[in-house]
């Protein structure tokens, strides 16, 4: 089970885990979670539920931004830059217009 349905359940909500939002599938018969009638029928599980995910979701990028922040300076700080050189510069180049540098 995701996050999202473990808050959820925690609230005592019920999380229509069989439709996804990104999915691209029809929205045909399914009430859309914390929003309209399910909403006003649970308007203070709502929104604790929102404002948990929402501390959740922060702290995880927060906790990950720094590891890699301190993955990066201990990597500089040890000269294991140099071995960057071996990886072939269409791979770095790669990387870099994914990112949006070059």
């Amino acid at each position: 089970s995701t996050i999202s349905e473990q808050i959820a359940s925690d609230k005592g909500l019920s999380l229509d885990s069989g439709h996804r939002r990104l999915a691209g599938g029809s929205s045909k018969g399914t009430d859309w979670f914390c929003t309209g009638y399910h909403y006003d029928a649970n308007a203070d599980a709502c929104e604790e539920y929102h404002e948990e995910l929402l501390a959740t979701a922060i702290f995880a990028t927060s906790v990950s931004t720094a590891l890699l922040g301190l993955t990066f300076v201990f990597l500089g700080t040890n000269k294991f830059t140099a071995y960057i050189s071996f990886v072939p510069s269409a791979i770095i180049e790669a990387f870099l217009s994914c990112v949006g540098f070059k």
